[in-house]
């Protein structure tokens, strides 16, 4: 699972998606995933993966974490913080975050954001 892959990664790792989850979703039945190391999670270009937490938010990046994210895209869970929490310092590059619910925020930066490529959010 990407929970088990985050929790058991070294510092400085790229964690890539199993090819057979390409235009899947990953449903987060657990909460949201929180980073404890300084990871790269990274999917090809064209290899859509979505991530789905349903009830909660999707990635929380605790303060002194450094995380990047590329090629994903994030359906907002129903919660009121956002679909992604971050305290520490998040590069996104090539995401999309789908929120469908509009009193919700996309995301909740209190840390530093850094948007390369091209970002998208969608929703109400």
């Amino acid at each position: 699972s990407l929970r088990i892959a985050l929790l058991s990664s070294n510092e400085g790792n790229t964690l890539h998606f199993k090819s057979s989850l390409i235009n899947d979703t990953i449903e987060l039945n657990s909460g949201a995933l929180t980073f404890t190391r300084n990871v790269h999670v990274v999917q090809p270009a064209g290899q859509l993966v979505y991530v789905d937490a349903q009830n909660s938010s999707v990635l929380n990046i605790p303060a002194g974490k450094n995380i990047s994210l590329k090629n994903i895209r994030i359906l907002c869970g129903n919660v009121i913080d956002g679909g992604i929490v971050n305290d520490g310092t998040l590069t996104m590059e090539n995401i999309n975050v789908l929120n469908p619910y509009p009193a919700n925020r996309w995301i909740h930066n209190r840390g530093s954001l850094f948007i390369m490529g091209t970002c998208s959010l969608f929703g109400n």
